[in-house]
């Protein structure tokens, strides 16, 4: 019922594919133009197979979070902003430690919350091997020492000890290549 001839010139062939009318009795021929892409890739394919299986192919990959130092630039711009501002603020709270500002500085959302965040997020953008672990850096560190330093603040407020929370603020920031408390 089906024939197939097949040609190695490069002429169209034709295959005929019985065509199924109302009564299955009657079997009628239609001849089918067959493609040379569809000749040529079936005869092919065997061949194709094991090339492909064995040839590498360009991998499509992002390269992680860390490759080429793209996302570490852009997380500095984006953190800077928000640790200039939370440094700003503990600053003020220095200046003037009322034990109502300080609870509602600790307490707030917006306020040493995000500044957290922030602070320990631009402490780990500044890493130079993505193997590293984020406590191993100096600037996560540094960051951790001043936070330990302002949650004791925020703990007690009524013994508020500016003086080391503010000096280990200043090493942070200097870490991270912003400037220092007194310049903000």
């Amino acid at each position: 019922m089906l024939s197939l001839s097949l040609s190695f010139a490069l002429v169209p062939t034709t295959v005929s594919v019985p065509k199924v009318t109302k009564n299955a009795a009657i079997l009628t021929s239609k001849p089918v133009d067959a493609s040379r892409r569809l000749m040529f890739g079936s005869f092919l394919l065997p061949f194709a197979a094991p090339i492909a299986a064995v040839v590498p192919f360009a991998a499509d990959a992002s390269g992680g979070a860390t490759a080429g130092g793209a996302y570490l630039l852009s997380a500095k711009q984006r953190y800077n902003e928000r640790v200039v501002a939370g440094s700003k603020k503990f600053v003020a709270l220095s200046k003037n430690p009322d034990v109502p500002a300080i609870k509602e500085y600790f307490g707030d959302e917006q306020c040493y919350k995000d500044y957290s965040s922030a602070g320990y997020l631009l402490a780990n953008a500044f890493r130079r091997s993505s193997s590293t672990a984020p406590d191993k850096l100096p600037s996560v560190q540094k960051w951790k020492a001043f936070a330990k330093e302002a949650e004791a603040i925020g703990k007690k407020p009524k013994s508020a000890n500016f003086a080391g929370a503010l000096a280990a603020l200043d090493e942070y920031l200097a870490e991270v290549e912003l400037p220092s408390a007194a310049e903000l």
